[in-house]
């Protein structure tokens, strides 16, 4: 019957239909390259997810997704790797820190701040602070970008973050200022390297050539 030829045609589309999963980091746009990805090939889809810092580069280890819009410093052991863009990176403090309504900061005048993440993010922080400061500031991290600007605006201490994160997350009682003297953020495609997978290899030659779009 018409139908029961329909449904076949439908099963085979949906079969042969090649999906690569996009993992992203906050701020981060992988809109661009989705649509150039899908637009290389008929049977082409892309799924894009929010990762958090703790587990971008696990959803790769764990093959949960293909790829990953990830920010550095990453441990590279066992992954694919394409170096997308830099961006500068900005202290997140409260409105009420004198330093809120400076036009720059310099990374030594936030040593004797806490930081409300992984010191291990910022290796630049963690290498001129005190021991004290080192150990509060890994013993409470907040996880997720909200949660660290309600930490930062309730005057618990303050947090760096790539340009693109506190372009997209703003709130009244929490001031960004940009920091002069520290490197910028990187943003690095990663992957399994073990895994063979050229649908994925396209997606990545395809998040390369929209890098401008990312942020």
């Amino acid at each position: 019957s018409e139908s029961k030829a329909l449904r076949a045609r439908l099963f085979r589309a949906a079969k042969s239909t090649v999906t690569v999963r996009v993992g992203v980091m906050p701020g981060l746009l992988a809109t661009s390259a989705v649509r150039a990805f899908e637009a290389s090939g008929p049977a082409r889809h892309a799924t894009v997810v929010q990762v958090g810092w703790a587990d971008q580069v696990e959803v790769v280890r764990r093959g949960e997704v293909d790829v990953v819009y990830a920010r550095e410093p990453i441990d590279h052991h066992g992954l694919g790797t394409a170096a997308l863009l830099e961006e500068p990176r900005d202290a997140l403090l409260p409105r009420s820190d004198p330093l809120a309504s400076r036009a720059s900061v310099r990374l030594a005048e936030l040593a004797n701040r806490r930081l409300l993440q992984d010191p291990g993010t910022v290796p630049e922080w963690s290498a001129i602070a005190c021991p004290q400061l080192r150990r509060a500031s890994a013993g409470r991290t907040a996880s997720t970008v909200e949660e660290k600007l309600e930490r930062v605006a309730a005057q618990e201490g303050f947090v760096i973050l790539p340009r693109s994160t506190t372009a997209f997350y703003r709130r009244p009682d929490v001031a960004v200022v940009p920091i002069e003297d520290i490197g910028p953020g990187r943003v690095t495609l990663i992957w399994d390297a073990a895994a063979a997978n050229p649908a994925r290899d396209d997606f990545v030659a395809a998040a390369l050539a929209c890098s401008d779009e990312t942020v």
